[in-house]
């Protein structure tokens, strides 16, 4: 087998780039070195495979995601932008896609490839936020369960649990609990944090609703989340 060569000097080379994982360098001070180039025109360039991913994973195409997502540079990629239906979608991850598409079966084909879990796109939110947002205690679970930090806040200071909260969902609310999730992490613009909006809830301020949904059935959900608030704080 060919041996890697450095990319600064030629020589036998020992170390490799753990973003692309495809250039290699004799020593850490030759990749510091080339760093700068290297990193506008390979690690930041975008690679065609990532497209390729997502798409696959829009497609439900799980052998060419399984390829694809075996590549480290490709798994934690970006494109910089998507159009999956009338919403462009920037800096956007085969993560990201996966939770999109609410596709369970990719996402832990991914999880198993080990993926950037905090990867964010252009609007800051995280794959995790994306869920919570979207109503998929499924995918929350996976993603929390893989490690995501159930805490981690997006640009405007709201957290997951924030928005799970706001959409009185209580199986996405129990899944963040279930993985120790801190209650006042995040706030909004006014300084209200996800216990503020569950106490709000119980009198029905601040409920969000989906088109379609049935009145009642969330007022009621929104009832009962100071309560389950309660119960976690006390446990």
């Amino acid at each position: 087998m060919e041996r890697p060569l450095c990319a600064v000097c030629q020589q036998e080379a020992t170390e490799r780039c753990s973003r692309c994982q495809e250039t290699w360098y004799c020593s850490v001070e030759h990749q510091r070195q080339d760093w700068k180039e290297h990193k506008a025109t390979v690690c930041l360039a975008e690679d065609p495979r990532v497209l390729q991913l997502v798409e696959a994973i829009t497609n439900n195409n799980r052998a060419v995601v399984e390829e694809l997502a075996s590549i480290p540079a490709v798994l934690n990629g970006k494109v910089a932008s998507y159009t999956p239906n009338e919403r462009t979608l920037q800096k956007w991850a085969p993560l990201h896609e996966c939770v999109r598409s609410a596709n369970l079966d990719l996402l832990q084909l991914l999880l198993q490839k080990q993926p950037k879990l905090e990867v964010k796109d252009d609007d800051g939110e995280t794959p995790l936020f994306i869920a919570a947002s979207a109503r998929a205690p499924r995918i929350v679970r996976a993603l929390l369960t893989a490690g995501a930090n159930p805490n981690a806040c997006g640009q405007d200071g709201w957290s997951a649990l924030m928005m799970a909260t706001r959409n009185a969902d209580l199986e996405t609310v129990q899944a963040f609990f279930d993985s120790g999730a801190d209650v006042y992490a995040g706030h909004d613009m006014f300084g209200r944090s996800a216990m503020d909006f569950a106490q709000a809830l119980a009198t029905g301020q601040g409920l969000h609703f989906r088109e379609g949904e049935d009145f009642e059935e969330v007022l009621e959900r929104a009832r009962q989340m100071p309560a389950l608030y309660q119960a976690y704080l006390r446990a």
